[in-house]
C-alpha cells in the first residue's frame, strides 16, 4: 500500500508514473539478453533479439533494475563485450551511486545505479577455472595495461549480483567502494549488498597492474562465493639467499632478479619467508637504491639472513584497505587464489565481524593466503580451512597477522598455519613447529593443549620463586618518586593512597596521577627481554586511554613499540593482571615502567614486577613462557629465594626445611619422633607446657 502524505508526494508520484508510461515498452522489461553476436539496436527481450554487450542491456533496464543474461555467442566461447561501441577504450561495468562526486555528470563509461537490484548472470558458458563450480561466460572488460580501468568498478552501488562470469587479463578485476576520483575511504564510494558468485579473474601480469580485487571503505555485506583469482606475479620478487642485512635498524634487501619497474621510493611492500623470521613484516615503506636493492626501516638486532619474497599490494589477489573507513561482513567462501592472497588492512569501526574466510586454497603463493597487515583497533576476523599448496617460498603461513596482540584476540583461526597473534580454534599454530604459540601471543587450542593467560594461580598469591631480580618497587610510597629511579622523570606524580589489595593486605594503592614503579638505566645487552606487569583495577570511568600500564625504553629500539599494556577486558571494579613481553635492541638512555591514571580515571595498582631476561641465554620461546605465566614476587627477593609478597604471613601446622628440624603446633603434647632441634607450640593453653623442643631422647617441655 502506498501512503501519500502531501500534494507534493502526489505530484511526484504522478510525474514518475507518467514518465514510466511514456518510455517505449521494450525498455521496461526487467530482463535483457546480451550475446557476443547480438545487436544493440535489438530490444534484448530474448536470445533471438539479444543486444551485443552488457552495458547496452544495463541501459535498457528500467529504473527498478532487473536481470541481464549473458551468453558467449554461437560458438559459446567468444567473450561478450562489457561496453558499448560508444564507451571509451578500457571501460568496463562501472556503476556509481548518488554520493559519488561525479554522479550529476558521470564520466564517459560510467552509469548511474538503479533504484532496485541488478543481476548480471552468465548462461551456458564453456569457460572454466580450477575452483569455480559451473561453466563460465567470458566477458571482455577493463583495460589490460594499467590499474586505472578495472573490469568492474562500483562506487556507492548497492544490491548487485555477478554470477558465472570470467574476466581475462584486465589490469584490475573488481574495484569496489572506491569512488570515480579514487577516494577509498568510503565516504563517497561505499558499496554494499554485492555478491560475486562463481567468478574467475586472471590479471595481465605486467608491473603496475593489480590487485585482482580492490576494496575500499564503507563496504558491508559483500560475498565472494566459488571464486578463482589469479593475481599479478609481476609485482613480487624473490630475495637472494644472503639478501637481507639489518644494521642500525635499517634493512638492506638484495633480490635475485631486477625489481619491478613499478616499484619506486615510497612503495609499500611486505616480506615473508625469510630464513630469519624477524625480517618478515608488512607495511614496509621502501627506498629504492639500485636495480636489485632497496632498504626500509625495521627495529631489530644487527644481523643478516636471506630468502623469502617481497610483494606489493598490487601483487595480491584481494586488497581490502578502507583508508580509515569502516568495514564489516565481508565473506570469501569456497575459492582459490594464485600467487598472492587476501590482504586486509583493518579498521573495524563497525563493531561487527569484518572478514570471514572459509575453505580457501592457494597455489604457487609468494604471500600469505590471508594477511591481516594492520589493526588500528580490535579486529574480528574468522578464518577456517586455508590450504597452502605448491608455494614459491617455504615456509609460507596460511595466515599472517601483523597486529598488536591487544587488537588480535578477535582474529580466530582454525585448520591452517598462522604466524602472529591470534586465537587458535584447533589444528592451527605457527608455520614453524619449533616456535611456541606464546611467542606470537597466540592463545587457544594447540596440539591438544590450552594456550593463553590463566590467572587462577596468580590470584592465589602463593609463594613464588624468584629467578631474576624484580626491578619495580612494590612500596606505593615510592611510586610518586619514580620507584627506584629518578623521580624528576616521572612527571611530578603524587604519592598514591593505600587501598585494599587482592591478597587482603593494604599494599595496593589508588592513583589519580602517574604511578612510577621504576625509572633507571640497567645494563642492557642488545636482544635482552623485559617482562612488565602488575595487578590493576579501574574505578569509575575505566582506564585512562584504555592503557593502565606502559613500558618505555628512551633512546633505544624495541618490539613491540609503543610499550602499551592493555587489559584483557574493560570491566570496572575487577582486579586484572596486565603484562607484556618486550625485546630491546639497544641500550638507550633509561627505561621506565609506570601506571597511568588521572582524577577522572583513578586506578588501583598492586604488586608491579619488572624483570630483565638476558637475551644471550633466554630463547624467545622461554621468554614468552616466562611472560605468560609470571606471578608477581617481592622486590627484595634474590634469585633462588621463595617468598610471599609484602605484608603476607605464612601460617601452617608444620613446616620442615629439607631433612632438618620442623616447626609445628597443635593441641596436646607432641607425639612421635622428629628431627633433633624441632620445635612444637602447644595451642590448648596447658600451663607450664606450651613450648617443646625435640632433644636427644624425645620431646622436652621448655616452659
Amino acid at each position: 500500500m502506498v501512503i501519500i502524505r502531501s500534494l507534493k508526494d502526489l505530484l511526484v508520484q504522478g510525474l514518475f508514473i507518467f514518465t514510466v508510461l511514456s518510455v517505449p515498452a521494450h525498455c521496461q522489461t526487467s530482463i535483457c539478453h546480451a550475446l557476443v553476436d547480438g545487436n544493440d539496436s535489438s530490444d534484448g527481450a530474448s536470445w533471438a533479439s539479444a543486444k551485443a554487450d552488457v552495458m547496452a542491456c544495463y541501459d535498457a533496464l528500467p529504473l527498478q533494475g532487473g536481470t541481464i543474461y549473458v551468453k558467449g555467442g554461437a560458438d559459446n566461447k567468444a567473450a561478450v563485450p562489457a561496453c558499448k561501441a560508444s564507451d571509451p577504450p578500457g571501460c568496463g561495468i562501472w556503476i556509481m551511486g548518488p554520493h559519488d562526486p561525479n554522479f550529476s555528470n558521470p564520466p564517459a563509461g560510467w552509469r548511474k545505479c538503479k533504484t532496485g537490484s541488478v543481476s548480471i548472470v552468465g548462461v551456458g558458458g564453456t569457460g572454466n577455472s580450477l575452483m569455480t563450480r559451473t561453466p563460465l561466460v567470458h566477458v571482455a572488460a577493463g583495460g589490460s595495461e594499467d590499474s586505472n580501468h578495472p573490469a568492474i568498478w562500483l562506487s556507492n552501488a548497492q544490491h548487485m549480483l555477478f554470477e558465472n562470469l570470467s574476466f581475462a587479463f584486465p589490469g584490475v578485476g573488481v574495484r569496489q567502494s572506491v569512488d570515480s576520483v579514487g577516494d577509498r575511504t568510503g565516504n563517497t564510494g561505499g558499496s554494499w549488498g554485492i555478491e560475486y558468485k562463481n567468478i574467475a579473474i586472471q590479471l595481465n601480469s605486467i608491473p603496475g597492474n593489480g590487485p585482482a580485487i580492490d576494496m575500499g571503505g564503507n563496504t558491508f555485506w559483500t560475498w565472494f562465493r566459488d571464486f578463482s583469482l589469479q593475481s599479478n606475479k609481476a609485482e613480487s620478487v624473490l630475495i637472494a639467499p644472503r639478501g637481507l642485512a639489518r644494521s642500525s635498524n635499517r634493512v638492506t634487501v638484495t633480490t635475485k632478479t631486477g625489481l619491478p619497474s613499478s616499484w619506486k621510493t615510497g612503495t609499500i611492500l611486505g616480506i615473508v619467508g625469510a630464513a630469519d623470521p624477524s625480517f618478515n613484516g608488512a607495511n614496509l615503506a621502501i627506498t629504492v637504491t639500485g636495480p636489485r636493492t632497496f632498504t626500509f626501516a625495521q627495529n631489530g638486532q644487527n644481523s643478516s639472513s636471506g630468502n623469502g619474497a617481497a610483494s606489493s599490494d598490487k601483487g595480491q589477489a584481494v586488497v581490502i584497505d578502507s583508508a580509515g573507513g569502516p568495514l564489516a561482513n565481508l565473506y570469501f567462501e569456497d575459492g582459490m587464489v594464485e600467487n598472492g592472497g587476501i590482504k586486509f588492512y583493518g579498521n573495524n569501526s563497525s563493531g561487527g565481524t569484518a572478514l570471514t574466510v572459509f575453505d580457501l586454497n592457494q597455489e604457487a603463493g609468494f604471500a600469505p593466503s590471508v594477511w591481516i597487515s594492520r589493526c588500528s583497533k580490535p579486529e574480528y576476523v574468522s578464518i577456517l580451512n586455508v590450504a597452502v599448496s605448491d608455494q614459491i617460498i617455504n615456509p609460507l603461513p596460511g595466515v599472517r597477522v601483523d597486529c598488536p596482540p591487544d587488537f588480535a584476540g578477535g582474529i580466530v583461526v582454525q585448520d591452517t598455519t598462522v604466524d602472529g597473534p591470534a586465537t587458535l580454534a584447533g589444528q592451527a599454530g605457527p608455520s614453524d613447529l619449533a616456535v611456541a604459540p606464546s611467542v606470537y601471543s597466540q592463545s587457544g587450542i594447540y596440539n591438544g593443549s590450552l594456550i593463553g593467560q590463566e590467572d587462577s594461580s596468580r590470584r592465589s598469591f602463593g609463594p613464588v620463586a624468584a629467578r631474576f631480580p624484580n626491578l619495580a618497587s612494590q612500596l606505593s610510597a615510592n611510586w610518586g618518586a619514580g620507584g627506584r629511579g629518578n623521580g624528576s622523570l616521572c612527571g611530578g606524580s603524587a604519592v598514591p593512597s593505600p587501598a585494599i589489595a587482592p591478597d587482603g593486605t593494604l599494599n595496593a594503592a589508588v592513583a589519580t596521577a602517574r604511578a612510577c614503579f621504576y625509572i633507571g638505566k640497567p645494563a642492557i645487552r642488545p636482544g635482552d627481554w623485559f617482562v612488565a606487569g602488575a595487578w590493576v583495577r579501574a574505578r569509575g570511568r575505566g582506564f585512562q586511554g584504555g592503557t593502565p600500564l606502559t613500558f618505555v625504553c628512551n633512546g633505544c629500539n624495541m618490539t613491540p613499540s609503543p610499550g602499551y599494556m592493555r587489559p584483557g577486558n574493560g570491566s570496572i571494579g575487577e582486579w586484572q593482571w596486565v603484562g607484556r613481553l618486550f625485546q630491546v635492541y639497544s641500550a638507550g638512555s633509561n627505561i621506565a615502567f609506570y601506571g597511568s591514571a588521572d582524577p577522572a580515571h583513578p586506578v588501583d595498582f598492586f604488586a608491579p614486577v619488572l624483570v630483565q631476561l638476558p637475551g644471550a641465554t633466554i630463547t624467545g620461546n622461554e621468554a614468552a613462557e616466562i611472560a605468560l605465566h609470571l606471578s608477581s614476587y617481592r622486590d627484595d627477593a634474590r634469585a633462588g629465594q621463595v617468598s610471599l609478597l609484602r605484608g603476607e604471613q605464612f601460617k601452617a601446622d608444620s613446616i620442615q626445611v629439607g631433612n632438618g628440624p620442623t616447626v609445628s603446633s597443635g593441641r596436646g603434647a607432641p607425639q612421635g619422633p622428629a628431627s633433633i632441634g624441632s620445635i612444637y607450640l602447644r595451642s590448648d593453653g596447658a600451663p607450664g607446657s606450651t613450648f617443646y623442643i625435640f632433644e636427644q631422647g624425645g620431646w622436652k617441655a621448655q616452659f
